[in-house]
Formats: structure tokens, C-alpha cells, sequence
């Protein structure tokens, strides 16, 4: 899976993944984009 560029809305949907999963596994997309930063 190679790294693609973001829409601005991801960091909106990041937040709601996480608001969603209350901080247990999200999905590897998100994990990644938040991960290294």
C-alpha cells in the first residue's frame, strides 16, 4: 500500500475514526497518516 495524498477532510474523518473507536484500532489508513506525525 503506497501512501497517497489526503483530501483536507481527512483530518476531520481521523478525528471521528478516533471519537469512534475511543482510541482502540483504527483503520490502517488513518493509523498510518496520524502515526508518523
Amino acid at each position: 500500500m503506497v501512501p497517497q495524498p489526503w483530501p483536507e477532510q481527512a483530518a476531520e474523518v481521523a478525528k471521528a475514526v478516533r471519537a469512534r473507536f475511543h482510541g482502540w484500532e483504527a483503520p490502517l489508513p488513518v493509523a498510518v497518516r496520524d502515526g508518523p506525525c
